[in-house]
């Protein structure tokens, strides 16, 4: 395969065994209907994590699955796993991604002697979220001072919704920080798969895009950002 194969309907029907010429543009089809999301426990893949999706067949190859659209789903390597237990390369990637997103045993000590959570913030700033996944979370002030086009885990809060008339705009509006600090523009681009967000909502963004637009900072929310609505 040189990954250069246009997506072609036909390579459905390829032989079930093998990988069609295709494969490289059939896979970005599925994570991009897929939403960058698995589609078995919902993880998403954003800028600043290290998830990876795999794109699996849902009828595997072995049973004489095909390569066709609807027989292919975007899961984590977890879940990859869980479903190929006999397989020793998906198993291989799903503990390469445990060991991507778990830390290192010391500094799971190191977390559990700090009983002042404002000294573990000053030292790494590192969370967890429900998938086991390191991030680190920044104010709404240290995420606009980033170059534009910097990944950012943010917690905010939605201060204005605005309207738009562009049909790629999903959401529009201002956030400002969880700690009363910085504030910023927002967008979120229509067909990302994210939730509705309402004023007064407080919402953790991992792996916003920062951004400027007319001179002003702005988060953008796109495919590789999740929105966790209840941080």
């Amino acid at each position: 395969m040189t990954g250069e194969e246009p997506y072609d309907p036909a390579y459905a029907d390829y032989p079930s065994d093998e990988y069609p010429p295709d494969w490289d543009a059939r896979r970005r089809r599925v994570l991009e209907r897929d939403a960058n999301r698995c589609q078995s426990c919902g993880v998403r893949n954003t800028r600043v994590d290290d998830v990876w999706l795999e794109v699996d067949h849902v009828v595997p190859k072995a049973d004489g699955g095909g390569h066709g659209l609807d027989n292919l789903q975007a899961l984590c390597p977890r879940c990859h796993a869980e479903k190929h237990a006999d397989n020793e390369a998906v198993q291989r990637r799903a503990r390469e991604f445990d060991r991507r997103n778990t830390r290192p045993g010391w500094l799971r000590l190191v977390r559990i002697l700090l009983v002042v959570p404002v000294l573990w913030t000053a030292l790494g700033g590192v969370t967890r979220d429900e998938w086991g996944r390191r991030l680190h979370p920044l104010s709404v002030s240290a995420a606009t001072e980033q170059p534009d086009g910097t990944g950012v885990t943010v917690d905010v809060t939605v201060a204005e919704l605005w309207s738009s008339d562009d049909d790629n705009v999903g959401q529009l509006g201002r956030l400002r920080g969880t700690d009363g600090e910085g504030r910023a523009r927002f967008v979120v681009w229509a067909g990302g798969d994210h939730p509705r967000l309402s004023e007064g909502e407080t919402v953790r963004l991992v792996g916003a895009e920062t951004a400027t637009y007319e001179g002003e900072s702005q988060l953008v929310v796109d495919r590789w950002t999740a929105v966790v609505t209840d941080p």
